[in-house]
Parts: structure tokens; sequence; C-alpha cells
């Protein structure tokens, strides 16, 4: 990746969803929301540049099977854990009832 180049992937619904359905990820790793959360095992799919490290990453998803189900098992417990409605909920009323707790007492 050149200087001042950004990439512009995120951890989007799709990702979430292929991750539940047990397909790993291949990812730009030059994206630290992609790279940074997903569990250790999916780390392993990532690319730097698309000549070399993107078709090894995808050599790995492809002729690895086993290591592929292994990625998947991982990544749907991941967005069990993480990803729930329960939890996403859970998460937004903390932040929300700190917001509230900090207020309180000013005029």
């Amino acid at each position: 990746m050149r200087s001042g180049q950004f990439p512009v992937e995120s951890l989007s619904l799709t990702a979430l969803e292929a991750l539940l359905f047990e397909r790993p990820l291949l990812v730009n790793g030059h994206c630290p929301v992609l790279v940074g959360p997903l569990p250790a095992l999916q780390r392993r799919l990532w690319y730097a540049r698309f000549r070399g490290s993107f078709s090894e990453a995808l050599a790995t998803a492809v002729g690895r099977p086993r290591t592929a189900e292994a990625m998947g098992a991982q990544g749907r417990r991941y967005v069990e854990e993480n990803y729930r409605w329960e939890t996403v909920e859970q998460a937004y009323r903390e932040v929300l009832e700190a917001i509230i707790a900090g207020g309180r007492g000013r005029a």
C-alpha cells in the first residue's frame, strides 16, 4: 500500500453473516477493523498485496479444507459471542447508562 492510501473496508453485516455460516473471511491486512477483532485462527486469512499474500491466503482457504472448517467454526462462535442481539443491546444500554449517569448533577 502506498503512502496516503487507506483501506475502505469494514466489518460489515455481510462479513458477520459469512462467519455465522461458518465461512472463513479473506480480508485486507491493512484494515485493522477487519484483522484486529477476528479470532486468532481467522487472522491467518488476510492479504497485504494482491500478488503474493492474497494468493497464499486464498490457497489456504481452498486447499486446506480442515483448516477452513476450523476457521469457519471459530468464526461462528465469535459472532455468536459478540454480535447476538442481546449482546449488542446490552452494550448500548451500558453506554447510554454511563452517559446518563455522567450528566447527573450538572446544570
